[in-house]
């Protein structure tokens, strides 16, 4: 199944994942949601770091390869069983307007239950803010592979691309040559208005 044809069908559930954005501390209410009532033990608390690859559109509208760091926390859910709750943050280089690669930093919120991890993730740095989420689904041992969906920083319009989460860390293109997913470019997905909607 393509990116184009999964959009509109996990459409809903990110935008569900979309409200609850990350702070950086175990035991602070986003939204509805706190997360003191989330976690049965604080010493549960897992803490990983892994390295994600994804693509993005540059100043000329053209797809291309970045990557992050994130360092997560995760904890069991004392509500709802088997569900992990992940917070944290990422740190990487994107293509500014000017086309210049600009340091972020994104703070990240979200779940992961079995072989699924979704979240949302934002980011108000000047030269480049966005915000979006991700869907993504364990490969093999070591690998999460989906998409992330969001704002695109330069032109402010939703996008869909390629997201694969790694264990361990590779340059761009050793993980091009890895993931083959990677080799789909970006996409913008404007929503259609009411009158273009099928009657």
């Amino acid at each position: 199944m393509t990116l184009k044809e999964i959009g509109g069908l996990v459409g809903g559930i990110l935008a569900a994942s979309a409200a609850l954005f990350a702070t950086f501390q175990w035991g602070v209410k986003i939204g509805t949601y706190d997360t003191t009532k989330s976690i049965d033990d604080p010493s549960k608390v897992e803490r990983v770091r892994l390295y994600g690859y994804w693509n993005d559109f540059d100043q000329k509208q053209n797809s291309y390869t970045g990557s992050d760091v994130l360092d997560l926390a995760i904890a069991p859910s004392k509500k709802t069983g088997m569900i992990e709750v992940v917070q944290g943050k990422s740190t990487g280089q994107t293509i500014s307007t000017q086309g210049q690669k600009v340091d972020k930093e994104w703070g990240m919120y979200g779940f992961r239950v079995g072989d699924l991890f979704v979240g949302s993730f934002y980011t108000t740095a000047p030269q480049a803010q966005s915000a979006g989420s991700f869907s993504l689904h364990r490969k093999g041992s070591d690998s999460y592979v989906g998409f992330w969906m969001g704002r695109d920083n330069i032109t402010g319009r939703p996008l869909l691309a390629p997201y694969v989460l790694l264990d361990t860390q590779l340059t761009v293109n050793e993980a091009k040559r890895k993931y083959p997913e990677l080799l789909e470019p970006a996409t913008f997905r404007e929503s259609k208005t009411a009158t273009e909607r099928p009657r």
